[in-house]
């Protein structure tokens, strides 16, 4: 049986509202179980809402899913539930300390061999400081590495929701440090692991991957008048990688690259796509994915997923967001997992 851990995100956010819809909508086996890394009062609060009937039994819950009964078991009794009262969108001490405890106690199941994938909801950054002895954390990515490395190379925050998966270089990092933080062999690092996730997402032989890398700078540093990354950091990684067999294209301006989707052949398609900082592939993919996109992240020992969205404290309590990205994050987690 597949096992997946699942954290909250913060309290205040959309996160906790959305899991019980998403996981009625999510097209699970019953042959996965669930463990919760929060409130189950919290949970049944907003299932409820949702018309999503809760079957409880001290720490062991289901509810009915598509493909039959979901299993649910809590990690908290219910002498250790904090049941927090929280105002939507209005954070506090209390729901930041719970976020934080669900991600370590999500971590530690890990290790312990005890679930197989961990799905995330978002958090506020402020809940990732003072953890084990690390001043912070930029993000979960960053975190869930910290404890949970694959190998001594940084972790790749990917996205899938369209035609091909993509990749950051750069992950939660100002766009003041992004040209400073790209090297060569960050960039072989990155192209490696891309290639590798693309292999298992696709289900193809690495070798009959298509990558494309984008530049850093405008027109991809119109041959060094605008900028040389390309030149000296860029395209050696590039070049090195080509040596050993690995099917590589660019660097590619990046609005060009975007801008001529829709007059490209989704078989001439890369399979992935390595963008050099956040939001120069965020921003469109998020408009290309129209809602359904998740983050994944590559590089730990088990398979993470997370709905590409924030706590959204705009909308939290009005049960107006969509549950789509969550739902193919629990999807997707599930399909990851090497049985």
């Amino acid at each position: 049986m597949t096992v997946i851990a699942l954290t909250p995100g913060c309290p205040a956010g959309i996160g906790p509202e959305l899991f019980p819809l998403a996981l009625q909508k999510a097209n699970i086996a019953s042959s996965t179980a669930f463990i919760w890394c929060g409130s189950v009062i919290l949970f049944e609060k907003h299932a409820s809402h949702w018309g999503v009937k809760v079957s409880r039994q001290k720490r062991n819950f289901s509810i009915a899913g598509k493909q039959g009964v979901i299993q649910i078991t809590a990690t908290l009794n219910d002498d250790e539930d904090p049941a927090l009262e929280v105002t939507p969108g209005q954070p506090d001490p209390e729901a930041l300390l719970s976020q934080k405890n669900a991600l370590l106690k999500a971590i530690d199941l890990a290790k312990n061999n005890q679930v197989q994938a961990i799905v995330t909801g978002p958090v506020r950054k402020s809940a990732l400081l003072n953890i084990g002895g690390a001043s912070s954390f930029p993000g979960q990515t960053e975190l869930l590495h910290h404890y949970l490395p694959l190998d001594k190379d940084p972790p790749l925050m990917c996205f899938s929701g369209y035609d091909f998966l993509l990749g950051l270089a750069t992950i939660h990092a100002p766009l003041k440090q992004v040209s400073n933080l790209l090297t060569t062999k960050h960039l072989q690092n990155c192209l490696t692991r891309l290639n590798q996730a693309a292999a298992v997402f696709f289900h193809l032989d690495p070798t009959q991957i298509r990558l494309a890398v984008l530049g850093l700078n405008p027109h991809a540093g119109e041959d060094g008048l605008i900028g040389d990354e390309e030149i000296t950091i860029i395209k050696p990684a590039i070049i090195e990688l080509q040596k050993t067999g690995m099917r590589i294209d660019g660097p590619l301006p990046a609005d060009g690259f975007f801008g001529n989707l829709s007059h490209t052949n989704k078989d001439k398609l890369p399979h992935a796509v390595l963008a050099m900082y956040h939001d120069q592939g965020l921003i469109p993919y998020k408009l290309l994915g129209q809602g359904n996109v998740t983050n994944i992240t590559f590089g730990l020992t088990i398979p993470r997923t997370s709905p590409a969205h924030g706590t959204a404290d705009d909308i939290a309590g009005q049960y107006s967001a969509s549950p789509d990205s969550l739902v193919a994050a629990i999807e997707l987690a599930n399909r990851l997992v090497i049985p």
